[in-house]
């Protein structure tokens, strides 16, 4: 008598089921993975905001006054003229080795006497990896590297020029001169209140003693989620050295008119 070997496997329906938990299990683990990516992301950024807001302090305390800027200018290896070191004139000198031979007439940043990398400057969720990249602000007129996610003009170009030209002025500029970084008005578009503008216009680091609350720079590179603009957090710097994870559209609104968050 002939005896029919037993053949033992799935069915159909049980390699389905199976697919079916897997991918289950998938859509709810790779949206926690990415939560868990961006949350390690923001955290390094608000971690480098933190050691550039150390750096500083200490360039403060070294020279009794705020940098230029947080970084460096823009640097060519031969300028067009010797006083605008950020005027395009020959090959860029790469970001990372902008600063290690900064030419006298340049604006004073951290980077790298009191901020010895450059990494520190660059947002991991930024996407710009070139760091010999310039780009000009086309209201400003100003030059920079766009891999320095919080690099913010604290005076124009042109002011930095005058500073050169006749020393540290601590007088408010003259009416209606450019200054990147200056309180503008509300959202409104309404003039804020005498008391509220004198408040306001003394928040900026071109004065010698700002108070604590003034805004040194924020990371824009997380306002961003899901490919809606705005819907994010970003990373907000004040100068007494904490960080606030604030609203994008807020940030995006107010600015340099950002107030701390109460505790």
């Amino acid at each position: 008598m002939r005896v029919l070997a037993s053949r033992r496997g799935f069915s159909l329906v049980e390699l389905l089921t199976v697919i079916a938990i897997i991918a289950i299990l998938a859509s709810i683990i790779f949206p926690v993975m990415g939560m868990v990516n961006n949350k390690a992301r923001m955290n390094k950024c608000i971690t480098q905001l933190h050691q550039i807001g150390l750096g500083l302090q200490f360039f403060k305390s070294d020279n009794r006054r705020y940098p230029d800027i947080l970084a460096t200018t823009v640097q060519h290896q031969s300028s067009a003229a010797a006083d605008q070191p950020w005027a395009p004139g020959g090959p860029v000198i790469p970001f990372d080795r902008a600063g290690q031979n900064p030419d006298p007439n340049a604006a004073l940043g951290l980077f790298p006497e009191y901020c010895k990398t450059a990494r520190l400057f660059h947002c991991p969720n930024s996407k710009e990896i070139d760091a010999a990249k310039v780009v000009q602000d086309p209201a400003s007129g100003t030059w920079f590297y766009p891999y320095d996610s919080y690099d913010f003009m604290i005076m124009s170009a042109a002011d930095i020029r005058q500073h050169y030209a006749r020393g540290w002025a601590l007088t408010p500029p003259a009416a209606g001169a450019k200054v990147v970084g200056a309180i503008p008005d509300d959202p409104s578009g309404n003039p804020p209140a005498t008391g509220d503008a004198t408040s306001d216009y003394e928040r900026q680091l071109k004065f010698r003693t700002p108070p604590e609350t003034t805004v040194v720079t924020w990371c824009s590179n997380h306002e961003i989620i899901g490919g809606t603009a705005y819907n994010g957090r970003a990373p907000v710097l004040f100068l007494d050295g904490h960080v606030d994870q604030m609203q994008a559209q807020a940030v995006e609104d107010y600015r340099y008119r950002l107030l701390p968050k109460r505790e």
